[in-house]
């Protein structure tokens, strides 16, 4: 099994949310376990900003979290698809690309509700 099958594999099955995100903050890949506990399915996530999801009064935490992308941790809360909030706590990193910089960003979150 090739590291990038592997990798995926395991992505596939954690319990925590895996997203990543590109250069303008749009999703481009969200892991399965979005939907057990936001009720939404990969695909439609993808291509949105997950900032549209946070509560109003954790904007400006997401913002910073994404303009460092540091893998410090925050907490935030988002919407869930049913209209309750779900807390979440989590890091967001960069993906560096060789000879470009951070082209992408890793955004894992656990369920802390």
């Amino acid at each position: 099994m090739r590291e990038r099958d592997l990798a995926q594999l395991v992505v596939e099955h954690v319990l925590d949310l895996v997203s990543v995100l590109d250069a303008d903050g749009r999703m481009v890949f969200a892991s399965r376990s979005h939907e057990p506990v936001l009720g939404y399915a990969p695909g439609e996530l993808v291509g949105r900003s997950p900032v549209e999801l946070v509560h109003p009064a954790d904007r400006e935490a997401v913002g910073a979290a994404l303009a460092a992308a540091d893998g410090r941790v925050s907490s935030i809360r988002i919407r869930h698809r049913a209209g309750h909030w779900v807390a979440l706590e989590g890091t967001i990193g960069p993906l560096p690309e060789p000879g470009r910089g951070p082209a992408r960003f890793v955004a894992v979150w656990r369920d802390v509700t």
